[in-house]
């Protein structure tokens, strides 16, 4: 039986990937200001048909950022070419020890967050604040 809500490929998550605590805090662009499972999702569930994401670990994992200013401007960078990541930027509690594996890489406070099966997103996590990412103020 899986351990992890994805089945990951081999070697994933990486043997340096960190166990969460109940302290953890990390920044998430979501869509809705309500918590919803929907906006945890890996680039592998959401596009399953392409054959990169089938082995790429990262992919596998929920993007997060440890730091709200960078993920604002990927937000910005993102949209430059066309595209919106997000609505909202959340700051995110994860509320019990053990609710999955991460790891966090320092140079671009890029996180990478693969979710144990166990792991209900709406009452494992919580919303400390909302902040709705201004796309007109670039």
């Amino acid at each position: 039986m899986n351990c992890y809500k994805e089945s990951l490929p081999i070697n994933c998550p990486p043997l340096s990937s960190l166990e969460n605590d109940d302290s953890l805090i990390l920044y998430r662009v979501v869509n809705t200001n309500i918590l919803s499972e929907s906006d945890f999702l890996p680039y592998s569930r959401l596009y399953p048909d392409n054959p990169r994401y089938k082995t790429c670990c990262d992919a596998h994992g929920v993007s997060f950022y440890s730091n709200p200013e960078v993920a604002k401007n990927k937000c910005l960078e993102i949209y430059k070419k066309g595209k919106k990541l997000g609505v909202f930027i959340a700051k995110v509690k994860f509320k019990l020890n053990n609710l999955g594996k991460y790891k966090c890489t320092e140079q671009t406070a890029h996180c990478n967050f693969w979710f144990y099966s166990i792991t209900n997103i709406e009452s494992d996590l919580e919303y400390l604040e909302l902040v709705n990412i201004s796309y007109d103020n670039r």
